[in-house]
Order: C-alpha cells, then sequence, then structure tokens
C-alpha cells in the first residue's frame, strides 16, 4: 500500500465519520418507522460512542463488544454477532458474537453460505424466521440451538465488509423492519470503526 493509497483511504474515512456525524443528527430529529423514541434515543447513544471509539482508535473488539451489549438491550434479545470478511481468503467469519452465538467465534464461511454469507453477497438484510426450514443455513451452525435470525450488512466505501445479525431462540419470537432497521442504522457506525481499524493495520 503506498502512501497515496493511504491518504486516500484516510480521506475516505474522514468522509464516512462526516456521514455518520449527519445520520446522528438526523436521528436526533426524526422518529424511525417501528422505533420508539426511547430506542431511538438509544441509538443516538450508541452511535456517538461508536464514533468517538472510531476516532480514539480503541481497540476494535472492545468496541464491537460494547455495541452489542447494547444492541441486546435495545432489541431484547441475548443472542448478537457481528462477522467480517477477510479479503485475502474470501471467507467471513463470526469476530464477536453473545449467546448461543458465542460458541461459533472463528467459524468462517463463503460468500452466500448461512446468514452472513448471504447477506456479503447480496448486500441486503436477510430475515429467517424458522432456521430450520430454511434452505440458505449454514451446516456449521446447529439449528437446533437457535430459531430465527436477522442480519444487515456493514458496508465502507461501497463495499461489505462483514455482517451484523441477532437471533432468537424462542419458537415465538419473529423478527421485523423494527430489527433491521435499528440493525441498519447501527451497521453505518461498525462499518466505519472496522474500515477504521483496517486502515491503521496497513
Amino acid at each position: 500500500t503506498t502512501l497515496d493509497d493511504k491518504k486516500r483511504s484516510a480521506e475516505d474515512r474522514d468522509a464516512e465519520i462526516a456521514r455518520l456525524q449527519e445520520r446522528i443528527l438526523e436521528l436526533e430529529d426524526i422518529e424511525a418507522c417501528g422505533v420508539s423514541p426511547d430506542t431511538e434515543r438509544e441509538l443516538v447513544v450508541t452511535l456517538n460512542e461508536m464514533m468517538i471509539g472510531t476516532l480514539n482508535r480503541l481497540d476494535l473488539d472492545d468496541l464491537l463488544r460494547r455495541m452489542l451489549h447494547r444492541i441486546q438491550a435495545m432489541l431484547n434479545t441475548d443472542h448478537a454477532f457481528v462477522a467480517l470478511v477477510d479479503e485475502e481468503t474470501q471467507r467471513i467469519s463470526v469476530r464477536v458474537a453473545t449467546g448461543v452465538f458465542g460458541e461459533y467465534v472463528g467459524t468462517s464461511m463463503a460468500r452466500g453460505e448461512g446468514g452472513a454469507g448471504k447477506v456479503w453477497e447480496t448486500g441486503s438484510p436477510l430475515i429467517a424466521h424458522d432456521v430450520t426450514q430454511w434452505d440458505g443455513r449454514s451446516p456449521q451452525f446447529a439449528v437446533t440451538s437457535y430459531r430465527s435470525i436477522a442480519e444487515v450488512p456493514l458496508v465502507a466505501r461501497g463495499r461489505v465488509v462483514g455482517a451484523i445479525g441477532i437471533g432468537a431462540v424462542d419458537t415465538e419470537r419473529t423478527f421485523g423492519e423494527r430489527e433491521t432497521s435499528v440493525l441498519s442504522r447501527l451497521a453505518e457506525a461498525v462499518a466505519v470503526a472496522i474500515d477504521n481499524a483496517q486502515l491503521h493495520s496497513q
């Protein structure tokens, strides 16, 4: 990587952070579809923390764990994860996780495999209400440990760098627009933090 490339990457990162700041201001002025005012306020706090952590170059895993704990509280679930893309191996791996996903930290999938692999491939949110009946599930994950999932892509500078998702073990619990809306808003900040960490590791 040349100095010019690093400079361009830094400029792109700064532009992403500027856009994130704009999104935070927007969130303070509008109410998201299906999201309560309390959740909206929590979103603003979380996005601010992610942005400050990014600017201060805090440890990425610690930053992601903090964010997952906030997601658990906002979306009333004990099960969440972040998976990151490895451009060299062309695999997406679970980086940090809570609840039933904790045992899968380090598990990697091919593009299109499982929820994270499918989100990486399509660049779009994904909801599976019953993974036991979902053809796209990965054989690496035990379908008996959870029932439904909701996942969204992490996009930085126009490319998918990972996925963030939640799960439920209760057969009565399903996910919808509210969950993907919250995850998508947080994904903006997470993607900037990941991109920033990768930039400074070069």
